[in-house]
């Protein structure tokens, strides 16, 4: 379920001197990791209780990185002062486990580090906080086919969460640890697949969804997934076999981006018939959702022009301004921009374009084809006059 990567050396950061020359960057990395163990824990207990673990756990990092030895002391005796006083306190032994664990310079400390993990999930099983950042502790200090099954353990309960926990300890797993951790479960495939996506990994994710379809063919999510990846790569053949035309599709709001797909496949098919009804009840059912309407008017361009261009205005005008609707704005209005293009309306086109440079007044297509229209290159991809 993945390629052979280059992963980074696996080493803990290296002891304080006495006079350290840290550069900037290696710092702000290492805090990165110390507040990814914590940050899911970060503020558990803020309505219960004054104390925060992860602000002492914080500073006593920034401390040791520094080479300050007295300081980074001192975090770790207030969580420790605090574990005996409440010895139940499962956050905060989480986040002085965390805190042991970026510290660890010796076999030692790094099991010092693990056995109170393992003792703050005993404290609270139930605690996904908890339970990550266990994981997570169990990844650095050697134990990593511990770590592999408290994520396959997680996945069947939060898949989205375990996948950015897997992300974060991957470095840490040899192969056969990886791939344990992930159960055989569509969900948790999905989820895989989603963050190795996010994460950059394209080629990754392809085949972990292509393995996905084929060995859950009944899974719509996994499908839809798959046919928008196609659809916005315009590979048509792809789509059609992924959400083909006569693919039963529940006919509710859940299912409203697959019936826009499905209408696609309608209209590439030759039935025109089918993409009407497709797209009009995908964008009736979710009417708020501009990725539907988006994906509505794919199917129809191709086979109804006017309905299509409806579809997206429609859809436009029914959007926010604030930053949350920016990119379906500028979906919305290249897509109008494109069409009218094709039917050779220079003025509007123009104008559609530069309302997506007011919007993203970097978008590289937006701007050549302003330049272009307003230079006289009319119709499209004829040289300027």
């Amino acid at each position: 379920m993945r390629d052979d990567v280059e992963r980074p050396g696996l080493r803990l950061a290296p002891p304080p001197s006495a006079a350290p020359r840290i550069p900037a960057a290696p710092v702000a990395g290492a805090l990165v990791l110390a507040a990814a163990l914590v940050a899911t824990l970060s503020g558990a207990d803020g309505a219960r209780a004054p104390f925060e673990p992860a602000g002492f756990a914080e500073s006593g990092m920034l401390a040791w990185l520094s080479g300050d030895a007295a300081s980074a002391a001192a975090a770790r005796s207030a969580l420790r002062a605090r574990l005996d006083r409440i010895p139940t306190d499962a956050t905060t032994r989480s986040v002085y486990a965390s805190f042991l664990a970026e510290t660890a310079t010796t076999a030692a400390e790094r099991a010092a580090a693990a056995e109170e993990s393992r003792r703050s999930v005993r404290a609270a099983p139930h605690e996904e906080g908890v339970r990550r950042a266990s994981i997570k502790v169990m990844a650095r200090t050697g134990d990593p086919r511990g770590a592999a099954s408290g994520v396959r353990a997680l996945f069947a309960e939060a898949p989205e969460h375990a996948a950015l926990v897997l992300s974060e300890i991957e470095p840490f797993l040899p192969d056969d640890a990886l791939k344990a951790a992930v159960p055989e479960l569509p969900a948790a495939w999905l989820a895989r697949s989603a963050r190795l996506r996010q994460d950059g990994r394209i080629a990754e994710a392809d085949r972990v969804l292509e393995a996905l379809v084929a060995r859950w063919p009944g899974d719509l999510r996994a499908r839809l997934l798959a046919g928008q990846v196609a659809a916005s790569r315009d590979e048509t053949a792809a789509l059609a076999r992924l959400v083909p035309k006569d693919l039963p599709v529940p006919e509710d709001r859940g299912h409203a981006p697959l019936l826009a797909l499905r209408a696609r496949t309608r209209a590439l098919g030759g039935d025109t018939a089918g993409a009407h009804r497709d797209a009009e009840l995908a964008t009736r059912l979710a009417p708020a959702d501009p990725w539907v309407a988006l994906a509505a008017g794919d199917a129809l361009q191709t086979v109804d022009p006017e309905a299509a261009r409806a579809v997206w205005t429609r859809a436009l005008y029914a959007l926010g301004r604030g930053e949350a609707f920016r990119a379906g704005r500028v979906a919305m209005l290249v897509r109008l921009a494109r069409l009218e293009e094709r039917e050779g309306r220079a003025v509007e086109a123009l104008r559609r374009w530069r309302e997506v440079l007011a919007i993203d007044d970097a978008h590289a297509e937006a701007a050549g084809r302003v330049r272009a229209i307003a230079g006289g290159a009319w119709p499209p991809d004829t040289p300027r006059r």
